[in-house]
């Protein structure tokens, strides 16, 4: 969790190129070739290597799956790059606005690990409360 498997580094002429490589133990594939969605956590590695100690130098990412006897690719560009952002952007945009904090749908509260906190104290159930007490910054 939460590492590349393998970064590979290929030397193409004078140009040295930067793979990701994740391995899975399991053989039910997740993963569609060149889908972002699917792909992100690969291609967050990549966005990371490529901010950080490989800029311009990372190309794609893959995931093998030996006991499925599978390898599914993806490729990372400048393009592929902005459209993670722009999803992570969104996303954490919600999450600072509290978009969804608080299901209607009292089956959502069923397995929460809040569940007993929303319970004894309603006014923690609602973001701007959790901010006024302090808990949110």
């Amino acid at each position: 969790h939460g590492k590349a498997d393998l970064v590979e580094r290929r030397q193409i002429g004078s140009r040295e190129d930067i793979y990701v490589l994740d391995a899975k133990t399991g053989t039910n594939v997740k993963q569609i070739e060149e889908d972002i969605e699917t792909c992100v956590q690969a291609l967050i590695y990549c966005e990371l290597l490529n901010r950080s100690v490989y800029p311009r130098q990372v190309r794609g990412c893959a995931y093998l799956y030996p006991k499925a006897q599978r390898f599914i690719s993806c490729a990372f560009n400048e393009e592929i790059s902005q459209s993670l952002v722009s999803r992570f952007e969104s996303r954490i945009g919600s999450i600072e606005k509290a978009d969804g904090w608080k299901s209607d749908d009292s089956d959502a509260c069923l397995y929460c690990t809040a569940k007993t906190i929303c319970e004894m104290s309603p006014g923690y159930r609602y973001y701007e409360a959790l901010v006024k007490r302090g808990m949110i910054v």
